[in-house]
């Protein structure tokens, strides 16, 4: 796992950039929040306005017209598109197999005692509208996590989605089981209760034996964000996260937009 100073620095350094560069590594995290940006640009059909720092840059680099528009842009339409093909329509409360009631995620098991608990678990995760998000995040940006959320204090177990832009690191096993992660996410700061700025609220979690070690910082200082401890361990055996590829190979997945970015902007270009 990435220290959390090193981590810092190029977290960092990932964020404050406003240029664009060609020599990123693909699965490098300045790489990811580079084409995190452009791609959800397009998808709000505003990539060529400056309110983006990269946009200006974008136009030089790609030869566009100055003055060029979003006019053919179906980025919006290809990844609404597959929001609702992926995982779309109304879940069957019971989690049936879809024979007898229609559900978005049918569940196909010869053991019916696991209905019950996947229905509770949709319900305590408010999937049907939790699954809207995983799967629109997951088109646009190509990346998108599971996180499994325990709250002994409620008896719940919840999933989250994971925007892929705050996971900063995530460290596999040679089959893709994650090992490790760090999450960055700009949260108000808990300390103050009028007005608080935004701070970072940083997250590790990392394997040891069966057990899974998490860490908690705040601007990358020890804070328990619980109120109770920076540091605590649960008896898992694994850990609770999954990131999943819209498509691609390799570790971090491909947009629908990417395929299509060059053409959209060629058209744009000339209808301009």
């Amino acid at each position: 796992m990435t220290s959390v100073n090193a981590a810092a620095s190029a977290f960092q350094a990932a964020w404050q950039t406003s240029t664009l560069s060609n020599d990123l590594t693909f699965n490098s995290y300045a790489a990811r929040l580079q084409r995190y940006s452009i791609f959800w640009a397009f998808f709000k059909n505003n990539a060529y306005s400056d309110v983006h720092t990269w946009a200006k840059e974008y136009r030089t680099q790609n030869k566009l017209y100055r003055h060029v528009r979003n006019i053919y842009n179906p980025a919006r339409r290809l990844c609404t598109f597959w929001e609702t093909a992926l995982m779309g329509g109304t879940l069957d409360r019971d989690a049936g197999d879809g024979s007898a009631v229609k559900s978005a995620l049918p569940i196909i098991t010869d053991n019916e005692r696991l209905r019950p608990a996947l229905a509770r678990l949709w319900r305590d995760s408010n999937l049907q509208g939790a699954k809207e998000e995983y799967t629109l995040l997951g088109t646009v940006f190509g990346d998108v996590g599971w996180r499994v959320n325990d709250d002994p204090l409620r008896r719940k177990v919840f999933l989250t989605p994971v925007h892929p832009q705050t996971l900063y690191d995530v460290v596999r096993d040679p089959v893709g089981n994650i090992r490790g992660y760090t999450i960055y996410e700009p949260r108000p700061d808990p300390r103050v209760e009028t007005n608080p700025r935004q701070v970072w609220y940083v997250e590790t979690a990392e394997r040891d034996g069966e057990l899974v070690v998490y860490r908690t910082f705040l601007n990358n200082k020890p804070y328990a964000w619980n109120g109770e401890s920076v540091e605590w361990e649960a008896p898992y055996g694994f850990v609770p996260m999954v990131v999943v590829k819209h498509s691609g190979i390799g570790a971090w997945g491909e947009s629908e937009i990417e395929g299509n970015e060059s053409k959209i902007r060629e058209c744009d270009d000339l209808a301009s």
